[in-house]
C-alpha cells in the first residue's frame, strides 16, 4: 500500500525541512509527500529540494489547501499534518498499521 502525506503551508521555511526529514524517517521510502503552498518565503524551494511535490495555491485558507492536496494524493493511505512539527511523525507507522 502506498502512503501519501499532505500538508498545507504558508511561510514555514524554518520548519519545513525538518518536517520532511521526520516524515521520511518514519515512512516507507516510496511515500509521496505533497505540500500545498501559499508562501512568500523559501518554503517551496526547501520542500522541493527535500523531495516533496509542491503545489502552489493562492491563499484560500488551511482547509481549502488540505482539501486540494487530498484530491492530488495518489496513496492508498493518506495522512495530513501541519508543517510546524506540531504532530509527532513517529506515529506514522501506527496510523499505517491501523
Amino acid at each position: 500500500m502506498k502512503l501519501s502525506v499532505v500538508m498545507a503551508s504558508m511561510n514555514e521555511a524554518k520548519s519545513i525541512g525538518v518536517m520532511i526529514d521526520e516524515i521520511k524517517k518514519y515512512s516507507p521510502s516510496d511515500t509521496e509527500i505533497i505540500l500545498v503552498d501559499s508562501s512568500k518565503d523559501d518554503t517551496p524551494r526547501i520542500a522541493q529540494e527535500k523531495g516533496a511535490r509542491v503545489i502552489e495555491q493562492k491563499p484560500q485558507g488551511h482547509g481549502m489547501a488540505l482539501k486540494y492536496g487530498l484530491h492530488q494524493a495518489n496513496g492508498d493511505i493518506i495522512i495530513t499534518t501541519d508543517c510546524d512539527l506540531t504532530y509527532p511523525m513517529d506515529r506514522i507507522p501506527d496510523f499505517v498499521n491501523l
